[in-house]
């Protein structure tokens, strides 16, 4: 038996959304989503699309995101609940949340805390 690690070597992003904590509820909530990921003081929604497995490129349709410095058991509107699950063990995820916070796309969230 033979295992392999591979990553991939380049992320393509064509959207990144910074939202705020209650509209990124709303948001996945309206989406019907079962959950959404925290890492490292920020949630997020990675939506992926398949790109070219030669070139190990990995592509993201879409990054939603919001700040949310400690981390919820479940994000909460109107009675209904989005469960938070903690990604901040993986590499990428990390590693993701390090570029972003580096970026222009990076602005803090006025007044939403938990």
């Amino acid at each position: 038996m033979k295992f392999i690690f591979k990553p991939y070597n380049h992320f393509i992003i064509r959207e990144i959304a910074n939202l705020s904590k209650e509209n990124f509820t709303k948001l996945f909530l309206n989406l019907e989503e079962h959950f959404v990921i925290w890492s490292n003081g920020v949630l997020l929604h990675l939506t992926e699309f398949e790109g070219s497995k030669k070139d190990k490129t990995k592509y993201f349709e879409f990054v939603h995101y919001a700040e949310c410095p400690k981390l919820p058991e479940f994000l909460e509107h109107n009675g209904f609940k989005l469960e938070v699950i903690d990604v901040s063990e993986s590499r990428f995820h990390r590693d993701f949340v390090e570029w972003l916070k580096h970026t222009e796309f990076w602005k803090k969230s006025q007044g939403d805390e938990l």
